[in-house]
C-alpha cells in the first residue's frame, strides 16, 4: 500500500499485514524503482489528485502487461447530485469534500481511463442497486471501473 499519511501506512501495516510505503502520487514514483505489479487499486483516490491523467500514465507503466487497475470515484454528476448542485447545495455531494481536486461524470471518467487503456469496464454503485447499475451517469453514488492494457477474457466485472 501508498500513501503520503504515515499513521494511515501504520494502521495497514498493522491490520492488514501488508508491506507499505510512504509517496506521493503526485510525484515521479521513483520509490517503486520500476517495480511492476499485477493489481494496482486505486479505491477513492483518483479524485484527489492533481493530474490524473499523468497519474494514469505512471500506472500503466507500472503494470504488467497482463495488469489489472482497479479503483472507483464518487460520481459528482448524479442526478442527485445535479439537483443539489442547481439548489446550491454542495452538503452530501463530492464538491463538499475540499480534497476533492477533481470531480468525474461517468463519461469523464470513461475518457481519462480509455487514454491508457484499452480494456474499460465501469459499474455504478448506490443504494438504487438496479438502476445505479443500468444507468451509472445518473443514479449510481459511486463508479466502480476496471481497467487493463488488453481485452481480457473470461473476466466479468458485474458478477
Amino acid at each position: 500500500g501508498a500513501d503520503a499519511d504515515s499513521n494511515a501506512l501504520d494502521r495497514a501495516e498493522k491490520s492488514l499485514f501488508i508491506r507499505t510505503l510512504k509517496m506521493d502520487l503526485n510525484d515521479d514514483w521513483k520509490e517503486l524503482n520500476g517495480e511492476k505489479f499485477d493489481v494496482i487499486v486505486m479505491g477513492e483516490i483518483v479524485e484527489h489528485l492533481y493530474f490524473p491523467e499523468k497519474t494514469l500514465k505512471k500506472v500503466k507503466n507500472h503494470l504488467n502487461e497482463n495488469g489489472v487497475f482497479l479503483g472507483s470515484v464518487p460520481n459528482a454528476f448524479s442526478l442527485i447530485n445535479r439537483l443539489r448542485y442547481l439548489i446550491g447545495k454542495k452538503k452530501n455531494t463530492p464538491l463538499e469534500d475540499p480534497t476533492h481536486i477533481n470531480h468525474f461524470s461517468y463519461c469523464e471518467l470513461d475518457c481519462l481511463l480509455c487514454n491508457e487503456f484499452q480494456d474499460v469496464e465501469i459499474l455504478g454503485l448506490g443504494r438504487l442497486g438496479h438502476l445505479a447499475k443500468l444507468l451509472p451517469s445518473l443514479f449510481a453514488f459511486d463508479l466502480f471501473f476496471k481497467a487493463s492494457y488488453k481485452k481480457r477474457k473470461n473476466v466479468v466485472l458485474n458478477d
